[in-house]
């Protein structure tokens, strides 16, 4: 099980509303939540496999997302 932290542009619940169905439904995504209390905004994804070219591509081949969700270069990969 992997766990990958990335730091976004989401800056909303309205924009967690938004991705919560595509992620939830992703086979590999055990879990997965937004910190939106802080200056930068983290994206925090435990699964089986998962990179963040992964969640990238989930998000925005799933969503209608415009814009740069994640930011590059931005990845911490954690292993469990």
């Amino acid at each position: 099980m992997d766990t990958i932290q990335v730091e976004t542009d989401i800056h909303c619940d309205n924009c967690v509303s938004k991705l919560t169905p595509h992620l939830d439904n992703d086979h590999k995504i055990k879990n997965w939540s937004v910190d939106l209390g802080g200056m930068v905004k983290m994206l925090t994804v435990t699964g089986d496999g998962i990179s963040q070219n992964y969640i990238d591509s989930t998000i925005h081949n799933q969503t209608r997302f415009h814009g740069a969700i994640l930011k590059t270069g931005k990845e911490l990969h954690l292993t469990h």
